[in-house]
């Protein structure tokens, strides 16, 4: 037998080994993907992995390799699990350590591209500094999941990524992005969760944009130097639990959206430049754990019912130019354990109650000179009127309707009178014989009281 023929039996044996291998390992009715190994590795050899994250990368066996997640069925690599968590170390001496476990590349190396069945890629908390997100991504069709967060990346999002109609959760928060959000995000109508927070984004909200997100549960765009008014689209993601477009230069009236959030648990609007009243429809959002409305230019009155809000844990209207009383409804709020209120223009006396005395820290109330009563050291004068509480809640409500009442009940009252009047003294004035009648008889009445 030639040394030609032996070598030829040998690889074969070997190719078969690892073949049988992998398909025991994985339960698969499929070889392992040899090109698909292949992109691996180039993917590889493209990062700088300092902590040696990736040694597990030598084998056959890439099913195996950290952060490689297959298809049992069919041996595809289906998500790459690359997000940097860091290790935590407790060394001899009984101090902690945290061990950085960073990979670092100087761009997404296009070998991913191959894996053609990849639908979660995570790649965050690592450093591609000085890279832009690349267009290309756009064609990895499969994609579901993709996050690139904290990452430095700059330069614009590529409107490529318009193409991902698979694309379910879209994270790139903490990077430095810039430009406009593509309006090719709007085509995306799988997407439930958009986190893209702390970048520098330029541009508005647009209607078109979030009309066609009916999926959408969380919107997370702080930090993101986002201008314009809240559009009203707003209110057609109904299935919205998180809204946070704080930090901002969202200006004007807030909108009245609220009837159709009816899933909300959590919206924070803070450091914006919101005008015009608290719509009163807020209190409807019967979900709303925390409600953050701080640091805008918003006036009138804090809405009546807002103790309609039972489940609100977190309430923060300070810094604004709200007025009048605080509402005794404040009071019913059972669950409320994080309230400010400060640096506004209320005035009256503090509502009471069992919850609204825990929270006693002065500085929840301080910056409005008007207010008076526990927990500030002012005091209210020994003739005010008792402090709206949760026993007089309910009378506070009714006050508008008992007045509208009494208006009613003494115009019923004139008119009885004046029709009365009328009646009888306007026939004396038309009747002369009845005129007359009278008279006679007041004299003769008015004779035997004076004794003639």
């Amino acid at each position: 037998m030639s040394s030609s023929i032996l070598l030829s039996i040998i690889f074969l044996l070997y190719i078969s080994h690892q073949t049988i291998c992998c398909l025991a390992k994985h339960n698969v009715t499929s070889e392992c993907i040899p090109s698909e190994r292949k992109a691996l590795l180039r993917f590889k050899a493209s990062l700088s992995d300092p902590s040696n994250r990736l040694s597990s990368w030598m084998t056959n066996d890439y099913c195996s390799w950290a952060g490689v997640e297959c298809d049992d069925a069919t041996g595809h690599v289906i998500g790459l699990h690359l997000r940097n968590r860091g290790t935590i170390i407790d060394n001899m001496f009984g101090f902690v350590q945290y061990e950085e476990t960073v990979l670092r590349g100087n761009m997404i190396d296009s070998s991913l591209l191959e894996l053609k069945y990849l639908s979660d890629l995570d790649l965050s908390f690592n450093d591609f500094n000085g890279s832009s997100i690349p267009a290309s991504l756009g064609s990895m069709k499969q994609l579901r999941y993709l996050n690139l967060s904290n990452n430095l990346f700059y330069g614009h999002l590529p409107e490529e990524l318009g193409e991902l109609k698979q694309l379910k959760e879209l994270e790139f928060s903490s990077n430095q992005l810039s430009g406009e959000i593509p309006i090719s995000l709007g085509q995306l109508s799988n997407l439930e969760r958009i986190d893209i927070y702390n970048n520098a984004f330029e541009g508005t909200l647009t209607e078109d944009w979030l009309q066609t997100q009916k999926a959408l549960t969380r919107l997370h765009l702080s930090n993101c130097s986002i201008t314009g008014m809240l559009p009203k689209g707003l209110s057609s993601l109904m299935n919205l639990t998180y809204l946070s477009l704080s930090n901002n230069h969202i200006e004007g009236p807030m909108p009245e959206i609220a009837s159709n959030l009816r899933r909300l648990y959590l919206s924070d609007l803070s450091s914006n430049h919101l005008v015009g009243d608290i719509p009163p429809e807020v209190t409807s959002l019967a979900s709303l754990i925390g409600l953050n409305l701080s640091h805008n230019h918003l006036r009138g009155k804090i809405p009546r019912k807002i103790g309609d809000m039972q489940s609100l844990i977190s309430l923060d209207l300070s810094e604004n130019n709200l007025s009048g009383s605080i509402p005794g409804s404040l009071s019913k709020l059972t669950l409320l354990s994080h309230l400010n209120l400060s640096n506004n223009d209320l005035s009256g006396q503090i509502p009471t109650g069992p919850q609204l005395q825990t929270l006693n820290n002065p500085s929840i109330y301080e910056g409005n000179p008007g207010l008076c009563g526990d927990p500030l050291l002012k005091k209210c004068h020994t003739n005010s009127e008792t402090p709206p509480n949760v026993e007089n809640v309910a009378e506070d409500d009714d006050d508008d309707g008992d007045r509208a009442d009494k208006i009613y009940l003494w115009a019923f009252i004139i008119s009885g009178v004046a029709t009365g009047f009328w009646g009888y003294f306007g026939v004396l004035v038309f009747k002369r014989s009845w005129r007359l009648a009278l008279f006679r008889h007041m004299d003769s009445v008015i004779g035997r009281m004076l004794g003639r």
